[in-house]
């Protein structure tokens, strides 16, 4: 029993002596933290030598962060490991009074200021609060070291593009070389700051804090995306926004170590910049607008990017400015010139002509309109109506929206998506029967409303992209050679150029411009006519074997739309039906597509109904490709109306892609020539009969055939099968192809090559 109590007392007394040493060691400072070497190596140079003594940026492969200050230490401080002792080692360990009374001699600091004595013990630690007082009289007496207060915003954890040692402030960007800042997310701390780098962090800054100026592309109750200082973050909400943002300007506040409140700035202003300067922006109907201290200016052309006010020119009509409190807090470069921007010409209902009787029309923000200079003003939700008497003689009425997001929204035109809504401008143009309607808005912009209702918005995001840079070719085209320039306009809305604003815009098909933002084929330094359509047949054409036009184009040739093989002649009745029918063994990569084959049945009573009722038109639109045989047996230019009941109709001539070129049809008042796929296609148009796909879609009726890819098969009685592949014209790209090829692994760029060869992919913005 007295060997049990003789053991606890020696342990007793070892105890209290643990105790002791430790209370001396580390002064009693039982709650503080510590300094380490390292760190105040990094302090204390950079402090001494500035921003430029030590390239963090040069370190060997392998080589710690903190040997170049160490190493420097050592030859300003005389401070660094002992002989034998490891560097690793040595760096990791508190620094001790004694190591701190050495840098404070460096700067000669006065020490009586101190709340401290350097005395306390010379191999002791030094808590970090007194190391801080301390590095706040050696930053003063520096010059190259100040305080301030940070908020961090981001580092490489969250933010895309920084590298491992950068961080995001409301201040822009510093790097942080040897820190640990993950803890101190949307926390404003006092950072010593040397130039560019963050030498070290002294606690947290309890103060609100606002970031102004900040783009939100996106947002909703629980996440929203913000481009901040040109880096993007996406923060976690907590039903801070109570309904779903994009594309607006906001001031983000942060307090108690969160984002509290956003506070959205949606008022935007348009017009011609007439002169800039260092306090104020000149706009068209604006007048001098003065400018916010903390005004900004973003390019939106490609992306979003930073620029100064010197990128603001005179004569720009396509920059938006967000205003808070009357003046301009941020200017949005949304075009550097007119080049840019597309007119697109607007069917009516139905896509059956452009003339309008009228137009009635709204916007979700205030709108305005111009006519011979003199401007009204209308409040968002007004509704408009004008007609030709409107106008009251003048050649034209322009609508203007107020805000980046406005949109005009036409409530006499019908679209899929129910009344449609155009981003830009609207012109109303007087014509002897009626308005004219043209949308001059952004290609980009135009883009958003043309992806949507070519392409579902469901498919692969490769085969969005390639659809992206195909529709941006072909408008870019366009507006060097523009369609309809009775009417100024470089495109409409319909198949006959690419069909536009018949879909909402949708979240993917935007990101697939987004993400190709600029992007177009070029044949020779010029934007290729980058033809599109459905479905091939498993077999693609030359253009001038479709439009019976005589003009090959360089970069479009027919092929098997098979990866490998080009290779294929199908001019003849027996090889294409063979190609039509007998097609499951082959590697066509659209074949599981509805309309890779299709046919329908029809009678020679609906085969003079659908001539009938098109024959005359087409005649008139093209006399050269519609000819009636004379008398003599030769095909002449000659307006008929009916070739009357239907005794034959047969291929005379189809192209090695298997396209028909022209056709005979045999009545009993008339025989004519039909060439060209669109002719034929409309001549003979299931209005009344059905069209089966191979997968066994009913696809009903339809107002021309799905493709020129097709036999004829007698069936007795007046009766004709019409059996095919594809749908679309078949030369160019194929749209379903796209898909197929995407989900085989293709990105846009390999898609677009395959059907496109030997062109350049080039971004139209850069010069």
């Amino acid at each position: 029993m007295k060997r049990q109590y003789w053991l606890i007392g020696i342990l007793s007394v070892l105890l209290c002596v643990t105790a002791w040493m430790i209370v001396w060691l580390y002064g009693g400072h039982k709650d503080e933290t510590w300094i380490s070497r390292s760190a105040a190596a990094k302090m204390s140079v950079l402090a001494k030598e500035g921003p430029d003594g030590i390239a963090t940026d040069s370190l060997e492969e392998g080589q710690a962060w903190y040997s170049p200050y160490i190493e420097r230490s050592e030859e300003c401080f005389g401070l660094g490991p002992e002989s034998g002792e490891t560097v690793d080692l040595w760096a990791m360990e508190p620094l001790t009074y004694g190591e701190a009374k050495k840098i404070a001699g460096a700067f000669e600091v006065q020490t009586e200021f101190l709340s401290f004595s350097f005395d306390a013990g010379e191999t002791r630690p030094i808590p970090a609060s007194q190391w801080f007082e301390l590095y706040d009289l050696i930053a003063a007496r520096s010059g190259h070291v100040k305080k301030q207060e940070l908020l961090i915003l981001g580092t490489s954890s969250n933010v895309e593009g920084l590298s491992s040692w950068q961080c995001l402030t409301q201040e822009g960007l510093f790097s942080f070389v040897g820190l640990s800042l993950d803890s101190y997310m949307d926390t404003c701390v006092f950072a010593y700051v040397c130039g560019g780098e963050i030498g070290g962090i002294n606690g947290v800054c309890p103060k609100t804090v606002q970031v102004n100026n900040v783009w939100i592309t996106s947002g909703d109750q629980d996440q929203m995306t913000v481009f901040i200082n040109g880096y993007y973050r996406v923060f976690e909400l907590d039903r801070i926004l109570t309904e779903p943002v994009e594309k607006v300007m906001a001031d983000m506040t942060f307090e108690d170590r969160e984002l509290s409140k956003i506070t959205l700035k949606p008022t935007v202003i348009k017009g011609t910049i007439l002169s800039v300067d260092d306090e104020s922006i000149d706009i068209e109907n604006y007048g001098k607008v003065a400018t916010t201290e903390d005004f900004i200016v973003l390019n939106m052309e490609q992306g979003i990017t930073c620029q100064g006010r010197d990128s603001l020119s005179a004569g720009s009509m396509y920059t938006e400015f967000v205003v808070e409190d009357q003046k301009i807090c941020a200017a949005l470069i949304r075009a550097s010139s007119q080049e840019e921007t597309i007119r697109v010409l607007l069917s009516c209902d139905g896509y059956t002509g452009y003339i309008h009787s009228g137009v009635t029309l709204t916007s979700s923000v205030p709108f305005w309109t111009v006519c011979q200079g003199e401007r009204r003003e209308y409040q968002a939700g007004e509704m408009l109506t004008i007609d030709l008497s409107a106008l009251a003689g003048q050649p034209s009425m322009t609508v203007f929206t107020s805000a980046t997001a406005g949109t005009i929204e036409i409530l006499s035109l019908n679209r899929s998506q129910g009344h449609p809504r155009y981003r830009g401008a609207l012109e109303i143009i007087a014509d002897d029967q009626g308005l004219v309607l043209v949308n001059e808005l952004l290609m980009e912009d135009y883009l958003y409303g043309v992806i949507p209702s070519e392409m579902p918005a469901s498919y692969e995001m490769e085969a969005l992209k390639t659809q992206a840079v195909c529709a941006r070719s072909f408008a870019a085209a366009s507006i060097q050679n523009p369609r309809f320039p009775q009417w100024d306009a470089d495109v409409d809305d319909s198949m006959a150029t690419q069909v536009y604003n018949n879909a909402d815009e949708d979240s993917r098909t935007c990101q697939a411009v987004d993400e190709t933002a600029g992007q177009a084929l070029v044949w020779e330094g010029e934007p290729v006519q980058a033809y599109f359509y459905s479905t091939s047949s498993g077999s693609s054409s030359d253009p001038e074997d479709v439009w019976i036009s005589g003009n090959g184009v360089p970069y479009i040739h027919g092929r098997l739309q098979i990866l490998g093989e080009e290779e294929r002649d199908l001019s003849s009745e027996d090889v294409f039906k063979s190609f039509i029918d007998d097609y499951a063994s082959k590697d066509y990569f659209e074949k599981d597509i509805s309309w890779f084959r299709w046919e329908t049945t029809l009678s020679s009573v609906n085969i003079r109904e659908s001539v009938d009722k098109s024959l005359l038109t087409r005649i008139r639109t093209v006399p050269s490709q519609i000819l009636v045989m004379d008398e003599g047996g030769s095909f002449v230019e000659k307006e008929i109306s009916t070739v009357g009941d239907i005794i034959d109709l047969y291929v005379r001539e189809r192209s090695e892609s298997g396209v028909i070129k022209s056709m005979v049809i045999e009545g009993t008042e008339a025989v004519i020539l039909v060439q060209g796929e669109y002719n034929i296609r409309l001549l003979l148009a299931p209005l009344e009969s059905l069209v089966l796909c191979h997968d066994g879609t009913d696809a009903g009726t339809m107002t021309m055939l799905p493709s020129g890819y097709f036999y004829i098969e007698a069936q007795g009685d007046q009766i004709y099968t019409l059996r095919g592949g594809g749908y679309g014209h078949g030369t160019g790209m194929s749209q379903n192809g796209v898909l197929m090829l995407a989900n085989r692994g293709l990105d846009c760029y390999e898609i677009l090559h395959f059907y496109f060869e030997d062109v350049a992919i080039e971004n139209l913005r850069e010069p």
